[in-house]
């Protein structure tokens, strides 16, 4: 071999254990940063404006291998929403017998017209007890077109695109309806499956949400997705809202219990792990713990639905039923006050790839709906319940429903 083969050899060696010790280096000192975060974090104190979460009396929902979970039908609970550790709002939700968020109102297999209906939160919203934008829709439909219409309103609270159409897959079969919505807002584009469960740790029922189907939550491997106490009650939480309670007991215990939890969940973090890169993991997913911590929703990882065997499945069978489908984009509070969707690169891609996934032509809400500008923010606060919770109010509903029937009218007239 000659000598300026071996030296160029030997320098690209060189260069290569240089670049691979500065990555070791690298990633070492950024996990020894990491740890010390976390450390202090579980040892210093957690201040009041941290205490924001919501607590509620019973869980209603059940694990469902298939959908990843379920509603209990027949059940009701009350819950609150704790803002800088002090409630800020009360709500009760109730579960119909079919396992729904909304009001059953009509007889479906009589009906004219019967429609379906699959969201997220958006479209279950819980927080008004039973009545939802589907409803509303349904009243409207009736009164418009002077037919029998029964909607029933599939909505499932943290559903992502991928459950939903795993859902739409076998109720559709089922219910074989006249037309199927689909209602997502951005956020759903980019959500992965999950399953919740309920177990009791300790004499302590938790409400568990997990990444990987399983009855028995793995505590490494699980977060709850609500804080859960007995004693909560309608008439205590309107009482704490009327009137100042600091000190109230079941207050600071369910602060107490949030602090426990929340100081919790970074015990998973394996700091020795070789087969994870932190490093990496910051600079291509923009969360250093990706694996290790859980959140509370899943990230679906991919840019195309095409990644997905079991959503292909979905929509080819759905397609094949020749039953008419709409895909709608719901515009979030921050949406109709910019006046546009707000999406992220990952976000945009996967709505293009829902598109030619489905065949459908996604629907802008947006550009059938009234706008909201500078002038008119108070009108747009009235849409949502408040500022601590970004759900449609009772007003909003109305309106959600209302834009949802122009658009179905409209496309019945094509």
């Amino acid at each position: 071999m000659r000598p300026k083969s071996r030296n160029l050899i030997i320098n690209f060696s060189l260069m290569l254990l240089s670049i691979i010790f500065t990555m070791a280096f690298s990633e070492i000192a950024y996990r020894l940063y990491l740890m010390q975060k976390i450390s202090v974090g579980k040892e210093s104190e957690i201040t009041e404006d941290a205490l924001n979460y919501s607590a509620v009396d019973d869980v209603l929902t059940e694990f469902n291998l298939e959908f990843g979970y379920s509603y209990v039908a027949n059940k009701s609970n009350n819950g609150v929403l704790v803002h800088n550790g002090y409630p800020v709002m009360c709500n009760q939700a109730t579960i119909n017998e079919l396992g729904n968020t909304n009001r059953i109102k009509g007889n479906y297999e009589d009906a004219t017209v019967k429609i379906l209906v699959f969201g997220d939160s958006f479209t279950a919203n819980t927080n008004l007890n039973g009545i939802t934008w589907p409803d509303l829709l349904q009243d409207e439909l009736e009164a418009k077109f002077n037919q029998d219409v029964n909607v029933i309103n599939f909505g499932r609270g943290a559903y992502g695109i991928l459950q939903m159409f795993d859902l739409a897959r076998t109720k559709v079969e089922e219910l074989k309806p006249d037309l199927v919505i689909f209602a997502f807002i951005t956020s759903d584009l980019v959500r992965a499956r999950f399953w919740r469960t309920v177990n009791f740790i300790n004499g302590e029922k938790r409400d568990f949400v997990m990444t990987e189907p399983s009855e028995e939550a793995d505590l490494k491997k699980s977060i709850d997705s609500t804080l859960v106490n007995s004693m909560i009650t309608r008439e205590w939480c309107e009482d704490m809202l009327v009137a100042s309670h600091k000190e109230d007991a079941l207050l600071k215990a369910l602060n107490e219990e949030f602090i426990k939890r929340k100081r919790e969940h970074y015990d998973p973090v394996e700091f020795n792990s070789l087969t994870t890169s932190f490093i990496f993991n910051r600079i291509v997913h923009n969360d250093p713990f990706r694996g290790f911590i859980p959140s509370l929703i899943p990230r679906y990882s991919e840019n195309s639905y095409a990644a997905d065997s079991r959503f292909i499945q979905n929509v080819n069978h759905i397609n094949q039923s020749n039953i008419p489908y709409y895909i709608i984009h719901l515009p979030t509070y921050g949406d109709l006050k910019a006046g546009e969707y707000e999406l992220g690169e990952q976000e945009r891609a996967l709505k293009e790839s829902l598109q030619e996934v489905t065949g459908k032509q996604i629907i802008n809400f947006i550009e059938y709906a009234p706008s909201h500008d500078s002038n008119n923010l108070e009108d747009l606060e009235k849409l949502f319940m408040s500022p601590y919770d970004r759900h449609p109010s009772l007003q909003g509903i109305r309106f959600y429903a209302e834009v949802v029937g122009e658009i179905l009218i409209n496309l019945q007239k094509k």
